[in-house]
């Protein structure tokens, strides 16, 4: 395949490059995402050595950042995700989730990040005492867990927002953010959009400890579970110190001080603009409050351990009671009643799923007993089978949306909880009889079909179309590759359409624009390779792999189904015989690496053919090229540069050396020919 570079040129004004655009927070407009781990946002003071014998100690509060691929935006909502877990560590809790890495947490940022987001994962302080016999315990330290919880998340807000003022806006956002959680993460999401005034709504009597005489007067004293003196202030930008004790009475406390609260981020605001949740409640329904923001609910209808409606949160590990809440059904009544939600009205709740009985938003509440409502989508889940297993009955499922891998997972709980062999296992999938990463990610599409067109409305979101920066867009119109290539690939774009689509990660390895283009053009012109596949050979699918990723000696099979080797040195990193002169051009499906050649595939060296009876070595060399007669026949040698020119005509019929160093280093071609045979081979002079 021999093509004119005239012809290109014409082509390439001509051809329009493939491209496709999706709308920009609603459809996966990004092929790929970065991801920033253990980002620090914070520093503030955990129970959890407490558990251990321990006294409260400071931490750092850490997030995993979630941005897309090859987006140059600067202005990109924030969306923080957090995680389910019961306030406790994963195993601890009974389940393998209870970190921002959970599988469904880390799946909804991904998702939200295609879209053009800056999606979120936060771990917040953990710690509390599920297992006491007193429920006033019990009560008391979930709710000071979720207080804590709380004041991390208005925390990672305010550093965002500081980030923007002080810092330069390193992640390329704006001043809208939207706080959805799963599980437990649900009910601090709620609470960040309704939770804001202590004295109304903190002050309740169920959130007061009304066991001991405070006063020695006989009398039983409310005393509040939440003490903004011991434990900051709601948004956590006031120092928090439990005062030590006076066990003697004489006037002086015998027991130090303990910190409880560390302010992070001061003078920054905290406040979001909509919330919503995945089987989260409210402690208190009167948090809620007319003109607050609007929130969006998905939750199974008859889910055990947190109430739909109105009911009991208790423990899952014990069954023990510890507070009334009100659930995602009551969460929705009420925002509604306010007008709270209005700007959901009319929007569809149908969605696509394989899983639940219906997939109808309008179907599921009737299922449930209750009118549709465009801010709630009821799952209903299968009943429960009838039928014993090694596990027992399976109960009513609770968490679909959670996998994770139960052989692995259920020997390090058991042996964590002190339980015989595969009871937590066995428990892990009452809640989830069917789990598989399959379901669970169908249960992550489903939340983002619901979840994403709210948060566009919510957030006062403009329709965007945007193009694809694809590794086929970006090879065809950057200044650093070569332009000959580039229409070559224009030329092959409905070969290489792959190219411009989302499916899998592609390395390429393009030639340099400093490369000269007529050159180029009769090098591949006189190569025995075709266009497409020289084209492919610079590609390599299935991976996207930037410069710190490349060792030395790797190998990558290309899309012409050949090799190349990677070599680091002190000279650089070299592909083959060319050298990456720059590197990582992020595209939103791969990446691209700028080289100073051109490479071909791998020929079977001339000695490795048994009909060939010569040899031609080194190949690359320095200039200096032998070439030697294996059997004493007779063989006309001629050498061409890049261009076709002429370089050297000569007999052989002997061993002979060639000296090639006074010209330029590149692509040369050998004709080897005698009556029978006539071969066209590629050397390089380095």
């Amino acid at each position: 395949m021999k093509i004119k570079l005239q012809s290109l040129i014409i082509c390439f004004l001509f051809i329009t490059t493939l491209s496709f655009s999706q709308t920009r927070y609603l459809e996966d407009v990004f092929c790929d995402i970065e991801m920033m781990s253990d980002v620090v946002y914070g520093n503030n003071v955990s129970i959890l050595p407490v558990l251990q014998g321990g006294v409260p100690a400071a931490e750092d509060l850490e997030m995993d950042i979630y941005m897309p691929a090859g987006d140059i935006a600067t202005d990109r909502p924030v969306v923080i995700i957090l995680h389910t877990g019961s306030f406790l560590p994963a195993i601890a809790n009974g389940q393998a989730t209870g970190d921002k890495t959970d599988n469904a947490t880390m799946e909804q940022c991904k998702r939200f990040a295609k879209k053009g987001y800056v999606a979120v994962a936060i771990n917040y302080r953990l710690g509390w005492n599920p297992i006491s016999e007193d429920e006033n315990v019990r009560r008391s330290t979930l709710i000071q867990a979720a207080y804590r919880g709380l004041q991390d998340l208005r925390t990672a807000v305010r550093f965002f927002r500081k980030s923007i003022t002080e810092d330069g806006n390193p992640y390329g956002i704006t001043d809208k953010f939207a706080v959805g959680g799963i599980g437990t993460g649900g009910y601090l999401s709620l609470a960040a959009g309704t939770l804001w005034d202590y004295e109304s709504e903190l002050l309740l009597p169920k959130f007061m400890d009304t066991s001991q005489d405070i006063n020695g007067d006989g009398e039983l004293d409310a005393v509040p579970y939440i003490i903004p003196e011991y434990f900051g202030n709601l948004e956590g930008t006031t120092t928090g110190i439990i005062p030590g004790t006076d066990l003697d009475g004489d006037g002086i406390a015998d027991t130090p001080d303990v910190p409880m609260c560390i302010p992070n981020h001061v003078g920054y605001s905290s406040e979001i603009h909509m919330t919503f949740n995945v089987g989260g409640a409210l402690p208190d329904i009167s948090w809620l409050d007319q003109g607050e923001v609007p929130i969006a609910s998905m939750q199974c209808w008859n889910e055990l351990y947190a109430p739909y409606g109105t009911g009991d949160v208790i423990v899952p590990t014990t069954g023990d009671f510890v507070i009334e809440a009100m659930g995602s059904l009551t969460v929705q009544e009420t925002a509604m009643a306010y007008g709270n939600n209005t700007i959901f009205d009319g929007m569809s709740i149908e969605l696509t799923d394989s899983w639940y009985d219906f997939g109808s938003g309008s179907q599921n509440s009737a299922t449930a007993g209750h009118d549709a409502m465009p801010g709630l989508f009821p799952i209903v889940t299968p009943e429960p089978s009838s039928d014993l297993t090694p596990c027992g009955p399976y109960e009513v499922q609770g968490s679909p949306w959670d996998w994770w891998d139960n052989e692995l997972y259920g020997p390090i709980a058991d042996v964590y909880q002190g339980t015989p062999s595969g009871t937590m296992g066995c428990l892990a999938l009452l809640d989830s009889p069917d789990m598989s990463e399959e379901k669970g990610m169908a249960y992550a599409d489903m939340m983002q079909e619901f979840f994403a067109p709210r948060v566009f409305i919510a957030l006062g979101l403009e329709e965007e179309t945007v193009e694809l920066n694809t590794l086929f867009t970006e090879a065809t119109s950057n200044q650093n590759v070569n332009q000959y290539v580039a229409m070559g690939l224009t030329l092959s774009a409905s070969d290489l359409a792959a190219l411009n689509e989302c499916s899998g990660g592609f390395t390429m390895f393009a030639p340099s624009s400093e490369l000269d283009d007529t050159a180029l053009a009769a090098i591949i012109e006189n190569a025995e390779t075709p266009l497409l596949d020289i084209l492919a050979h610079h590609v390599h699918a299935g991976a996207s792999l930037n410069a710190a990723d490349l060792s030395d000696g790797m190998e990558l099979t290309m899309m012409d189904g050949n090799s190349i080797t990677v070599s680091i040195n002190d000279n650089g990193v070299m592909i083959d015989n060319a050298t990456v002169v720059m590197t990582d051009i992020v595209c939103s499906n791969g990446v691209i690496h700028i080289i100073d050649d051109l490479l071909f595939a791998e020929t079977s060296s001339l000695d490795e053919n048994e009909n060939i009876e010569y040899s031609v070595f080194p190949n690359p060399s320095n200039g200096e090229i032998n070439i030697s007669s294996l059997n004493n026949s007779n063989y006309n040698v001629k050498i061409t540069n890049y261009l076709g020119d002429l370089i050297l005509s000569k007999s052989l019929n002997e061993n002979s050396s060639f000296d090639l160093s006074k010209y330029s280093k590149g692509i040369y071609l050998i004709e080897i020919s005698n009556d029978n045979i006539f071969e066209t081979h590629k050397i390089v002079i380095k």
